[in-house]
């Protein structure tokens, strides 16, 4: 039965992450849910950890979630739900905030400034 819920909480994470690729995230027990402010961005080519820029990344403040943290986000309008991966950093970005990247400026735009939930899944 375990193995059960265990398969149902990852095929749940995987489907629910339209902007990342396929992957199994390990799922930490009772993690807080945490309000953040998100904004979204579509500039730049090379994130502050040397990776390509692309769908999946966000940027925060390293001192609230350290680069490579795996984090997941509910409670935005449009698909922009699901499982992120914090690769980047922003001279705005200070405290409770994150940054998603998006490929269309015009969606990054259109996406403004919205309020985040967000379990961190690993660090």
């Amino acid at each position: 039965m375990k193995r059960l819920v265990a398969a149902a909480i990852i095929s749940a994470s995987i489907s629910c992450a339209p902007h990342t690729q396929a992957r199994v995230v390990p799922v930490l027990a009772r993690q807080p849910v945490l309000t953040f402010v998100a904004t979204a961005y579509c500039r730049g080519t090379t994130t502050r950890a040397g990776t390509r820029v692309g769908p999946g990344v966000i940027a925060a403040d390293p001192a609230v979630l350290p680069i490579g943290t795996q984090v997941r986000i509910s409670g935005m309008t449009g698909a922009y739900d699901g499982i992120y991966t914090v690769m980047d950093t922003g001279p705005r970005i200070r405290g409770r905030r994150i940054d998603l990247y998006v490929t269309n400026c015009a969606e990054a735009v259109r996406f403004g400034r919205q309020h985040a939930d967000l379990v961190v899944l690993n660090r």
